[in-house]
């Protein structure tokens, strides 16, 4: 076995799927920057105008916006990316609009950007915002949390070149909507902005430290833990159905038990979605969990080494060998109950599970 995995990492190495540079597709500039001239740069009048509403981009990367499959198909995907900093962006997809909106309330709002989303559904294109609300009275520095942010729309029928202007209108419908769920005390209360960056950027370090214990994950719960539910395992591979079935025991007793309601698991810091049967390559990029198999081949960290020794090299054919194969792609059929068709590119932060 090890001579056939050392045979497979090695084919895959020279074949490029480890340093094959993702190709790049910047979206369209927001009609902010239009007007301010293509290169984005503002007039110091402008820079010096005090906002009531900002943004602040906590994705933990300064472009990627999304993901497209190449015209003609394969297993690579193109890199939706901002025509500049993703902060900019963001604030120029909504122009004035919601500096009128806080203005005119009398209060300034943050927006703390923890993940967005643009990409195409089987009918169109979709836009996504996940973040958290934060206002504060006019000229002052006390805010306190107003409403979570998890917004998602779509446009039947459009193309990517208008997902622009779907993230634009997406953002101030997320913003200006009435807030929902139950405020509590902690989050009512108010705090600096630097106190609320803090609160945010620590959020989800669980994630952004990259650091998986060997195990079995039984609950997301159990993975912001960082304890692993079960510290061994063992994989029973299904060769016709290319899936797994997940076996933990321990030591003191060798004993197998098929593991029922398995979230993930993690192998030399190698972390695994199991769905379907079948373990799907995840890793940290930023405060994200993303499915490796969207990230450049160049800064990916999970080649998928344990699962190609475990896995894929039990598989005759090939392409069933790359755990990056379109075989393995997840789709997401009726998405939150909203009809939508699409491809998962990541894992929610907040609860765990598959998402656009």
């Amino acid at each position: 076995m090890k001579v056939k995995l050392i045979v497979t990492v090695l084919g895959f190495f020279l074949s490029g799927g480890a340093f094959g540079q993702q190709k790049r597709e910047a979206l369209s500039l927001p009609e902010a920057l239009l007007l301010a001239g293509t290169s984005g740069e503002r007039t110091s009048s402008q820079n010096e105008k005090v906002k009531a509403f900002q943004i602040v981009n906590l994705t933990g990367d300064s472009l990627i916006l999304g993901y497209i499959p190449l015209p003609e198909k394969g297993n690579e995907r193109i890199a939706l990316i901002s025509p500049v900093d993703k902060q900019e962006y963001l604030e120029a997809c909504v122009g004035e609009n919601l500096n009128s909106f806080f203005a005119s309330k009398g209060v300034q709002g943050i927006l703390i950007v923890h993940d967005v989303g643009v990409g195409y559904t089987s009918s169109g294109i979709f836009a996504r915002i996940k973040g958290v609300l934060y206002e504060s009275q006019a000229a002052t520095n006390s805010y306190t949390q107003t409403k979570e942010v998890d917004y998602l729309s779509t446009e039947n029928g459009s193309n990517i070149k208008n997902a622009t202007a779907l993230l634009s209108s997406s953002i101030v419908a997320a913003v200006t909507s009435s807030a929902t769920g139950v405020v509590t005390k902690e989050i009512a209360k108010g705090i600096s902005v630097e106190e609320l960056l803090k609160r945010e950027k620590e959020k989800y370090t669980f994630i952004s430290k990259g650091v998986f214990p060997t195990g079995i994950y039984l609950s997301y719960d159990d993975f912001k833990k960082g304890k692993p539910s079960f510290d061994h395992f063992y994989l029973r591979t299904d060769t016709s159905h290319k899936t797994v079935e997940i076996n933990s025991f321990t030591i003191e007793d060798s004993t197998l038990v098929p593991t029922q309601n398995v979230w993930a698991i993690a192998s030399a810091n190698e972390l695994y979605l199991y769905q379907d049967g079948m373990l799907r390559a995840v890793e940290a990029y930023g405060n994200n969990l993303v499915f490796s198999k969207y990230l450049d081949p160049e800064v990916r960290k999970n080649n998928g080494v344990f699962w190609r020794g475990t896995v894929g090299s039990r598989f005759e054919e090939w392409n069933a060998q790359n755990p990056f194969d379109e075989r393995y792609v997840l789709g997401l059929n009726n998405y939150r109950n909203k009809g939508v068709n699409a491809e998962a590119t990541k894992v929610n932060g907040d609860t765990g599970t598959p998402e656009l």
